[in-house]
C-alpha cells in the first residue's frame, strides 16, 4: 500500500525509513504533484544452506559449458 507524503513535512531520511516499515512504498509529493517514489527492498528468504534448488527453473546450462573453446574461436580475436 502506497502512502503519500508531502516533501515539506519530511525532516530526515529516517522519517521515510520509519514509514517504510509499515508501507510497501512512499510517494513523495510537492504541492500535491508526485515527484519521487521510495520503495523498500524485498530480500528473498534463503535457507541457511545458502542454496535454493530450482530457484530459477527456466535456466539451463549446456553439458559442455566447462569445455575449452576450439582454436578457431580464438582466431582473428584481439584482447
Amino acid at each position: 500500500m502506497a502512502k503519500r507524503v508531502e516533501l515539506s513535512t519530511v525532516q530526515a531520511v529516517s522519517d521515510l525509513l520509519f514509514l517504510l516499515e509499515t508501507h510497501t512504498e512512499i510517494l513523495l509529493t510537492d504541492a500535491d504533484k508526485p515527484i519521487a517514489k521510495v520503495a523498500a527492498v524485498i530480500h528473498p528468504q534463503v535457507p541457511e544452506t545458502g542454496r535454493v534448488p530450482d530457484m530459477h527453473p527456466d535456466v539451463w546450462v549446456s553439458d559442455d559449458f566447462d569445455q575449452q573453446l576450439p582454436v578457431k574461436y580464438w582466431n582473428n580475436r584481439t584482447l
